[in-house]
């Protein structure tokens, strides 16, 4: 979906819904409204301060000096 959303020009109107819009029957997310997938949380059953969902982000500085060394 992504890949195909991507690739249409930016005058293109007509867009793929995005999969949660589409479950839900939503036209769009709104304050009321909001996307599923950016509000839940996931706390770790053994250690509640720490989060299972969403994963962590991993710094960009550990991704680039990751990549330099593979």
């Amino acid at each position: 979906m992504l890949r195909i959303d991507s690739a249409a020009s930016a005058a293109e109107r007509q867009r793929l819904r995005r999969v949660e819009l589409t479950a839900r029957g939503l036209e769009s997310f709104s304050f009321y409204n909001p996307s599923l997938t950016e509000i839940v949380k996931l706390p770790n059953w053994k250690h509640s301060d720490r989060m299972i969902w969403p994963p962590a982000k991993i710094p960009l500085s550990v991704l680039v000096v990751t990549s330099m060394i593979a």
